[in-house]
């Protein structure tokens, strides 16, 4: 028997869901009768599951799971841990499938040991117990494309959905079509860690850097001689991973869409970025594209701008965003009221335990790291290149002057287009900033620089005035959200050097936004007579 009012009462109390956020097993299947905490109403049903957090229930209707907070077994097969709702946690992560193999198992051992406890993974379930060996939770990870990922948020399969693409704004409407909050807005969209797409050719190989519309054609069938790209007469043998997989879809969309072409059906196709690492160093005249994080074998070549500007891509670019094929991790949830295990893991994801996890795994951690500027020395090249960039050898100098001496932090501000208001991550990152300089270590007499710069687009004059009030505003938000006096032992200069330095062409859109940015920069305070 199934009475309407409780199901109402569960509905609007957003305690029901009839799709189970990880799977359920028959361990019950007797008839149970759970009563509303306020006595209005009850439910009888077969009892399928019970997670300590979660009834699930075979009914009329299908499956249903009700909060257990919510209600109370009252007759039937109630089942013992009924006694202490709420103790224990079962949900779902879904995410890409080289994310949910090559990094979550991990994290989720090491969450789990900070907190006194232990995690099990086992045919993609992990069992979190207690230092006395309670059950802490349980979560299910499902390797799922970016577009599955988000169905399994919206019908409540997965409570959180990792993807290496972000949400598009048609995408994040249909979650308000069935009543649930926009995944994509500040709160509720966390940068799990960066990635990128590189193309990988033999060691051997004499080409180190790639244009992009040449790896198009390369892809395509077009170009199938190395000579043609500056290398030895021999033919080009292409690797590619599944078509299916998340970096052959995000090769398409970067690289191959944007060009009008497809890819050539002549390629080798391989199991994964491992088999195409492998299979492109041992064959003096293959290339192929794979993840950053998956590469395991060949030479990563630098990115070939069509002004002449070339990005490689290491860490350091990954993680300032420089390197044209940068990739965010973005996890997204679809609802404010998560169980604490799913959200003492959110909070967990920006420790710094939680990024060397991720730096361990072959990600690109979001932990600060610093270059001199020794290892900057392309962007004084590009300084000086000819490109649509409107500067003067006085600005230069003065650039040089300033920066030469100093050391670069990873750390790079964006802002949103066309506005003064720092984008999400830029937001973490001031964050992060000054927890750095209330901890004091890294900047122990240290010197701070903003430096701020911009596109091409509008007179260079206009460029290097935007430029300084753009390094003016970090300033303004990064005093802010300090601590009171953690900014006293530590001085803080602004500067603006306009579209003097740019990392990337400003020819496309995506370059202009690379290029509108304000670095951080450090430097010894060096004390004068």
């Amino acid at each position: 028997m199934l009475k309407t009012s409780l199901m109402q009462t569960t509905m609007m109390a957003g305690v029901l869901s009839v799709a189970a956020l990880a799977q359920t097993t028959a361990a019950y299947a007797e008839e149970v009768t759970l009563r509303a905490m306020d006595g209005s109403s009850d439910i009888t049903a077969n009892l399928m599951d019970f997670d300590g957090n979660r009834y699930t229930l075979e009914t009329a209707i299908g499956e249903i799971q009700i909060d257990a907070s919510q209600v109370e077994c009252i007759a039937g097969a109630c089942p013992t841990e009924a006694a202490e709702p709420g103790t224990a946690s079962a949900f779902e992560v879904a995410g890409n499938p080289y994310v949910v193999d090559g990094l979550l198992p991990s994290l989720f051992q090491d969450f789990a040991s900070g907190v006194s406890g232990s995690a099990n993974v086992n045919n993609g379930s992990v069992s979190i117990a207690s230092a006395n060996g309670a059950d802490v939770g349980t979560v299910s990870l499902v390797g799922a494309q970016p577009l599955d990922g988000m169905r399994r948020l919206v019908d409540d399969r997965s409570l959180l959905a990792i993807s290496d693409r972000p949400m598009t704004e048609e995408q994040a409407r249909v979650f308000s079509t069935v009543g649930k909050p926009n995944p994509t807005t500040e709160d509720r969209q966390v940068v799990l860690a960066l990635d990128g797409l590189v193309i990988v050719a033999a060691p051997g190989n004499p080409v180190n850097a790639i244009s992009r519309i040449d790896i198009a054609r390369i892809f395509a069938g077009q170009i199938t001689n190395w000579r043609d790209l500056g290398g030895p007469n021999a033919p080009i043998n292409i690797y590619t991973p599944a078509n299916d997989s998340s970096i052959a879809q995000n090769f398409a969309e970067q690289v191959m869409a944007p060009a009008s072409l497809r890819l050539t059906t002549q390629a080798e196709t391989l199991s994964d970025d491992a088999a195409v690492s492998d299979a492109v160093a041992a064959d003096p005249f293959g290339i192929g594209f794979v993840n950053f994080s998956g590469q395991t074998a060949g030479k990563a070549m630098s990115i070939l701008g069509e002004c002449g500007i070339q990005t490689p891509p290491n860490a350091f670019t990954i993680k300032t965003e420089e390197y044209p094929f940068t990739r965010r991790l973005l996890v997204y949830r679809a609802t404010d009221d998560l169980p604490q295990l799913a959200d003492d893991f959110i909070s967990y994801l920006d420790t710094a335990d939680a990024q060397n996890v991720i730096a361990e795994s072959g990600f690109v951690d979001k932990t600060v790291s610093v270059v001199s500027s020794d290892e900057q020395g392309r962007r004084y090249a590009a300084a000086m290149w000819p490109t649509d960039a409107q500067t003067n050898l006085r600005e230069l100098g003065d650039m040089v002057t300033q920066l030469l001496p100093a050391q670069r932090v990873s750390l790079t501000f964006r802002f949103l287009p066309g506005s003064s208001q720092l984008e999400a991550r830029a937001l973490e990152d001031v964050q992060r900033l000054a927890d750095l300089l209330a901890a004091g270590e890294v900047f122990a007499n240290k010197e701070l620089l903003l430096v701020g710069f911009t596109d091409s687009a509008g007179a260079p004059a206009a460029n290097r005035g935007l430029s300084e009030q753009r390094a003016e505003r970090v300033r303004q938000i990064l005093s802010s959200v300090a601590l009171p006096g953690s900014l006293d032992s530590t001085p803080i200069r602004t500067l603006g050097y306009g579209e003097a330095s740019p990392l990337t062409c400003n020819t496309t859109a995506e370059g202009r936004a690379t290029n509108r940015r304000v670095e951080v920069w450090v430097r010894d305070i060096v004390a004068t007579n």
